[in-house]
């Protein structure tokens, strides 16, 4: 089954207990391979797995499948827009979006997907231009932009792992070919090499002022000048 722990805080106080509830197949999640679960802007609960989507409004959870417009079954994460659009990142790299009560394909998935070929997309903002910025991991890691005509412009990293500040958002991704050094809007941090990973991803978040980024079994801690 799958094991989510959800906390409600209404504010930080100390020594409180966490809720935990355990979603399964029997509680109508369409498989127990569950990738990413993502709290929308309503308050929503939407769970990624390998057989399609779910919506938990707390009572029912409803599917979507490739039946219902979604590009691929597979989906590793979501991103909510300024216009509550909720985002799916699927397998295959081609997007698609929840919007009033439907799923539609993104238009320029062909486009889209020939640029990144094999890689994986790994993170995703929509800014208020409509224009799709992503990130991927696997080959050589690009990151670019698509904008609203269709135009899509890429670069390749300089570091194995890097994070990139959009808007009120990021993107994180990473590279195979290197494993040397981790590059936070365009500044490159030497590191030690992180050796053999049988599973390796990247993920930073922002806490206190300051970003963490972890890969590998190993976390860093940038200050906006240093890595650590």
């Amino acid at each position: 089954s799958v094991l989510f722990v959800l906390q409600f805080l209404g504010q930080v106080v100390f020594g409180q207990l966490s809720t935990t509830i355990n979603y399964s197949i029997s509680d109508g999640l369409p498989s127990n391979e569950a990738y990413d679960v993502f709290q929308d802007h309503h308050g929503f609960l939407w769970f990624g797995t390998d057989n399609g989507v779910v919506k938990y409004d707390g009572y029912e959870m409803v599917r979507y499948g490739v039946e219902d417009g979604l590009t691929d079954p597979v989906v590793f994460g979501f991103h909510e827009d300024a216009k509550e659009r909720i985002w799916f990142r699927t397998f295959s790299g081609k997007l698609s979006y929840y919007e009033k009560g439907k799923i539609k394909a993104y238009k320029f998935n062909d486009i889209l997907s020939g640029e990144i070929k094999q890689s994986i997309i790994s993170s995703l903002y929509v800014d208020s231009l409509d224009q799709v910025w992503f990130s991927t991991f696997r080959h050589f890691g690009l990151h670019g932009k698509i904008d609203s005509s269709g135009n899509i412009s890429t670069t390749i990293p300089k570091g194995t792992i890097y994070h990139i500040d959009v808007g009120q958002g990021s993107l994180i991704g990473y590279r195979q070919d290197i494993m040397e050094n981790i590059e936070v809007n365009n500044q490159i941090f030497e590191i030690e090499p992180f050796g053999y990973c049988d599973v390796f991803n990247a993920i930073s978040i922002r806490w206190k002022g300051k970003l963490y980024v972890s890969a590998c079994r190993n976390m860093y801690e940038y200050d906006g000048t240093s890595l650590k």
